[in-house]
């Protein structure tokens, strides 16, 4: 899915996509629900609903991928972008940003 399909789909179809895929992933791990769901400490209920694009928890989210081994894809591509390290803003030059206000116009 490039760019702009992932920006023109819904949240529900986002999640439906990230179902299929930790689903494709358990499998290819040769891991039943049961055994995903007791290493991660959660419900095998939840491994289901996460599969068929039902919501859960960022807490759960996270504990199943880091069982099936993709919280480095996360990591790498989300919690270390320059943007959310103020310390590499502050040696670059750049001026840090704590806190946005509204502006004039949309006061």
């Amino acid at each position: 899915m490039n760019q702009y399909t992932i920006y023109g789909a819904t949240n529900r179809q986002i999640l439906q996509q990230l179902g299929r895929a930790i689903k494709q992933r358990r499998i290819n791990a040769r891991l039943t629900q049961q055994t995903l769901a007791e290493k991660a400490g959660v419900k095998p209920l939840t491994i289901f609903s996460i599969e068929h694009g039902k919501n859960v928890s960022l807490e759960t989210f996270i504990a199943i991928i880091r069982e099936l081994g993709l919280l480095n894809l996360f990591y790498v591509d989300f919690l270390q972008e320059e943007a959310l390290r103020p310390s590499l803003q502050i040696k670059s030059g750049r001026k840090v940003i704590h806190r946005v206000r509204k502006s004039k116009e949309e006061k």
